[in-house]
């Protein structure tokens, strides 16, 4: 069994997001259960028939599965209560369609349980497909043979009113296991898009989605002819930080020079950390004298401003290359010359603003 279980584990589609996604909407359907029966118990209460009691009973049996279906609980607990979950169901759905017949729709509930199929890692592929076709075929089997019709219990207003409530009941289901899963998918694939274009320390967009970023304003700058700059900046003697105070104030100097960048660039600007302590800003409808005002602000900005650790006061100080895009040219050799510009400010002595100048096309 072991065995089994782990050839299942390393199934690509049995990821920890589907289990704890799969017990999510047990759970969910364990409360549509404690609506689900209710509803059922009022209604043969009301046409005088005496198993509305089975339908509270079953409520009661299968409330207590609840708090054991949570994410929290093992996987030896989890696993029982869920069979236990799906035999009472069945055996209710069995019990009821048999007394009533198959007018009342009581099989349709069935229909109800395709999501949890489809929703459970731990069950192959081809498996789900097989218990899906299995459960297609025998509800439509039993609702050919309209079995039991003629000598139910219930009038045929009675079973009506069944049928048109448990169809109700697994559009309802349905819909919302569906929709729950829909948003959920939603929210993580929104979130693997942020942690995948932005840089877990700093917050800025990473290199991959700056080249996307700043490709895109190349052609609207082609295209528009408006003037587009870049601003390369490196932060002056960064290994020393680290050697003499360690990585963690040398993470918090790159967040604090991030904070300022971000408080100086404009919305239309995109700002990313290009590497390991160099940070890269774009500035569209910016010529190159625009950007040197910027950029000279950044730089006075982080000169100006001590980070205050509780080890440590330090002081900071940027260099930054500056370029504006010529007609024709691709990103590479773009941040080739902001970044010749910045050598040469580094050479110069740090702590200052380099520009350069473009070459006549």
């Amino acid at each position: 069994m072991s065995s089994f279980l782990s050839g299942i584990e390393r199934d690509p589609l049995d990821t920890d997001f589907i289990r704890m996604t799969f017990r999510s909407f047990v759970q969910r359907g364990i409360l549509i259960i404690m609506v689900v029966n209710p509803l059922h118990a009022i209604l043969l209460w009301l046409n005088q028939s005496h198993w509305w009691q089975f339908s509270l009973l079953a409520m009661i049996v299968q409330l207590p599965l609840y708090p054991l279906c949570a994410r929290q609980r093992s996987f030896a607990v989890f696993l029982p209560s869920v069979l236990v979950l799906f035999a009472t169901v069945t055996a209710y759905l069995i019990l009821f369609s048999e007394h009533f017949g198959s007018l009342a729709g009581f099989h349709y509930l069935a229909m109800a349980l395709i999501p949890l199929v489809i929703f459970a890692g731990r069950i192959g592929l081809k498996l789900k497909v097989l218990i899906c076709l299995m459960m297609a075929v025998g509800m439509f089997v039993y609702e050919l043979e309209i079995r039991g019709s003629a000598n139910s219990p219930l009038s045929a207003e009675a079973l009506k009113q069944l049928r048109v409530l448990n169809l109700l009941i697994c559009f309802v289901t349905i819909s919302l296991l569906t929709f729950t899963h829909f948003v959920t998918v939603s929210q993580i694939q929104s979130e693997l898009q942020r942690l995948a274009a932005y840089d877990p320390l700093t917050q800025l967009v990473n290199r991959r989605r700056m080249e996307q970023l700043a490709e895109q304003a190349i052609l609207l700058s082609w295209r528009q002819k408006y003037p587009l700059s870049v601003i390369l900046a490196d932060v002056d003697n960064f290994k020393m930080i680290n050697d003499r105070h360690g990585h963690p104030v040398g993470d918090a100097a790159l967040r604090h020079i991030s904070d300022l960048i971000l408080m100086i660039a404009r919305d239309s600007d995109s700002c990313c950390r290009w590497g390991g302590e160099e940070f890269l800003i774009l500035l569209p409808h910016t010529d190159l004298s625009g950007a040197m005002q910027v950029a000279e602000r950044i730089r006075a900005e982080v000169a100006a401003a001590t980070l205050q650790t509780p080890d440590v006061a330090l002081e900071m100080q940027l260099t930054l290359g500056v370029a504006m895009l010529m007609p024709k040219e691709q990103l590479v050799d773009l941040i080739k010359r902001a970044d010749t510009a910045l050598y040469e400010g580094k050479k110069a002595g740090r702590n200052c603003v380099v520009k350069s100048d473009p070459q006549p096309s």
